[in-house]
């Protein structure tokens, strides 16, 4: 980034041009803003350049959002703000916003964000309700996380649902509690269709069907009954809450095309593979492979496979790096080793903690 934004241009070379060429000629704001929207971009939609060794501390993020003043993600964003007043006033303010409980009654977002978390409160319909009457913050919106209500069920899905053309430039969608009363896929298929990444928890579908999300390129959901999904453009996977026969048929016809796949359990269709060979045709660009169990049962990749990432987690908390050794051991290819929580979000969840050994 530094080479990018720091450079000089010097004007363009002609017939009338006295050497040497002077260097203090600088961009025009208009074009330094230009760059750093550019540099900016991956801070504000940072689900649009996932790759498999960022897929497991994104997922991470959306639902441990207490202090986005100190997240990591926004360390560019502070830099380039840092730099001057006006680099200060081209980088904008923080382009995500955490809502805790409620809105004030003369509460507004001067600034639209592009990415607004709404935190575990039972008034979460009332906050959906107020951010609908600006419906200028609803267009800038890309990213939309819901957390985790344990009262009761709030109406916020099935009302994001109803007014879906507020938001048409949504491409990342996460829910701790998909309660809803309509068909909620159905909703997404229809109402967002350059989601991208998709979060889905506590899901109770009871509506059949097969549902298409074209652009979805990031999925983390609990293991689903009943329906079908098929995700054309879906390179990272993460499944929780055990298996079921729609989740494996859906891995069974997704697998070629993964980078990252997480789970908590060694599935089925997993175990069925008579061999490690076979098991690694099956996923011939994973890059990123977690599991909470079964990894003793693999060996290590075939020559060539691109395998670089492996992800171990426990049920209440990061595991210990003498527990998982063993496991790792015939591993010798990986470069990076994730030790981590319970998959967030899940109904497993325990500590937040999470480490990362090179």
């Amino acid at each position: 980034m530094s080479d990018v934004v720091s450079g000089f241009i010097p004007p363009l070379q002609t017939a009338q041009t006295q050497w040497p060429i002077d260097f203090t000629e600088t961009l025009p704001p208009e074009l330094w803003g230009m760059v750093i929207d550019l540099v900016l971009d991956e801070i504000r939609n940072p689900y649009l350049y996932c790759s498999p060794k960022t897929f497991s501390q994104l997922q991470m993020r959306l639902f441990h959002t207490e202090n986005l003043e100190r997240d990591s993600i926004l360390d560019d964003w502070k830099r380039v703000r840092s730099v001057c007043r006006t680099w200060r006033r081209l980088a904008g303010p923080c382009p995500h916003f955490l809502i805790k409980e409620t809105l004030p009654r003369k509460f507004q977002i001067r600034e639209k964000p592009s990415s607004i978390f709404i935190g575990g409160s039972p008034k979460q319909k009332a906050i959906m309700e107020r951010l609908i009457q600006d419906p200028s913050i609803g267009h800038k919106l890309t990213t939309l996380a819901f957390g985790l209500v344990l009262i009761h069920q709030t109406g916020a899905v099935d009302l994001l649902l109803d007014q879906s053309s507020i938001f048409p430039n949504l491409r990342c969608l996460a829910f701790a509690d998909a309660a809803s009363q309509q068909p909620f896929w159905r909703g997404i298929q229809d109402g967002f269709p350059k989601l991208v990444s998709l979060t889905v928890r506590r899901h109770r579908q009871s509506f059949g069907g097969l549902y298409t999300l074209d652009n979805l390129q990031l999925l983390d959901v609990e293991a689903w009954r009943g329906f079908q999904l098929s995700c054309p453009s879906l390179k990272h996977l993460c499944i929780s809450g055990g298996s079921s026969l729609a989740t494996e048929e859906f891995l069974h016809s997704h697998s070629h095309q993964l980078e990252s796949f997480l789970s908590d359990s060694f599935s089925p269709s997993l175990s069925s593979c008579e061999n490690s060979l076979q098991f690694w045709s099956a996923f011939p660009n994973l890059e990123l492979l977690g599991m909470r169990a079964g990894l003793s049962r693999l060996q290590e990749p075939p020559a060539g496979h691109p395998l670089r990432y492996i992800q171990l987690s426990s049920f209440f908390e990061s595991p210990r790096p003498d527990e998982v050794l063993p496991e790792i051991e015939p591993f010798r290819g990986i470069t990076r080793l994730y030790l981590m929580p319970p998959i967030p979000g899940s109904r497993q969840e325990g500590s937040k903690s999470s480490n990362c050994r090179e």
